[in-house]
């Protein structure tokens, strides 16, 4: 098995990150925060997915891991583009929920890793 859809996935959430970022650019003329945010967030999260798939005998061992991390990484950023977008709570609303989700995220990586010692 050698990943070749993940890393399709991988090149093409980098590509969707930098149209994020520089769409609204192109077409204002200036930069929309939370697309730029977002679209940071998407290239370095494509970046590391193919450091991931470059030893992909790690990467079958720590799949769990690596899949609790995404999803909860992927929640976090829903919600933090809901709160950011739907509440006035200026700069705390893209922290808050990093934040906790960060918290949930810790406590299941480590329950996770005492299973594994």
């Amino acid at each position: 098995m050698s990943f070749r859809f993940d890393k399709i996935i991988a090149y093409f959430i980098i590509l969707v990150g930098i149209a994020m970022m520089t769409y609204p650019i192109l077409l204002n003329g200036k930069i929309n925060p939370v697309l730029f945010v977002f679209g940071a967030v998407s290239i370095l999260f494509g970046v590391i997915d193919l450091l991931f798939f470059q030893n992909l005998n790690r990467t079958r061992e720590n799949w769990l891991n690596i899949h609790l991390s995404k999803m909860i990484s992927g929640y976090v950023a829903t919600v933090t583009a809901f709160v950011v977008n739907q509440w006035a709570l200026g700069i705390w609303g893209w922290f808050i929920p990093t934040i906790f989700g960060n918290i949930y995220l810790i406590y299941w990586l480590i329950k996770l890793n005492r299973k594994k010692l």
